[in-house]
């Protein structure tokens, strides 16, 4: 139906909005609004591969670049990337996308843990997007992830995604990715996103 403007940071990181800030036990996220910055919002681009996972830093099969959020650094640090998209006024749309995750273990309890977030909402009412969410508080047993080959630390690699607009027509909808480190400040927690194909029709 439409390709969102630079949701897939083919042309840099303009169109989306960030965030950096902290987290408490909850989660409970502090954030605000700020210019992209390069440690924590940052476009991929070539053939290397992350350090904990060793699959690509860019999506296989998408354009010459990814997004990555956060980075391997405790100290209560939490970070959000946020697009708004329109959904057209008729019938229902999906949007796939991809992603990979990086966390740290910290055996703390799942409501203090590092997590990796992907949310979409009504950006009026807040109604949340059926089926959309999901949300990985990392753990030593959490399904689809493999032990890197350093202590603590699992990864996830890219999967893809099918978020379904249904009920959704002539809304706009908030997209929210979020990346967060432990509330106890040691242990850390980051992500790779990139959208597959645009807005289209079901």
């Amino acid at each position: 139906a439409q390709t969102p403007t630079n949701i897939d940071f083919e042309s840099g990181l303009g169109t989306w909005a960030y965030f950096s800030g902290t987290v408490a036990a909850g989660p409970v996220f502090t954030l605000a609004s700020t210019a992209p910055v390069p440690s924590l919002h940052t476009q991929t681009s070539g053939s290397g591969v992350d350090p904990y996972g060793g699959f690509p830093i860019v999506a296989p099969g998408g354009g010459l670049h990814s997004f990555k959020l956060g980075k391997d650094s405790s100290n209560y640090n939490t970070d959000r990337a946020t697009y708004f998209i329109h959904i057209p006024g008729s019938g229902s749309y999906s949007l796939l996308y991809k992603f990979a995750v990086v966390l740290n273990d910290g055996g703390h309890p799942p409501t203090q843990q590092p997590r990796f977030i992907i949310n979409a909402e009504d950006s009026v009412t807040s109604a949340v997007v059926p089926c959309v969410n999901r949300n990985y508080v990392i753990s030593s047993t959490i399904p689809g992830f493999v032990p890197s080959s350093t202590a603590g630390v699992y990864f996830k690699p890219w999967t893809t995604g099918n978020m379904k607009f249904l009920g959704f027509s002539g809304r706009t909808v908030r997209l929210d990715i979020t990346a967060a480190g432990c509330s106890n400040a040691g242990h850390w927690g980051y992500g790779y996103f990139d959208v597959s194909a645009a807005l289209f029709a079901n």
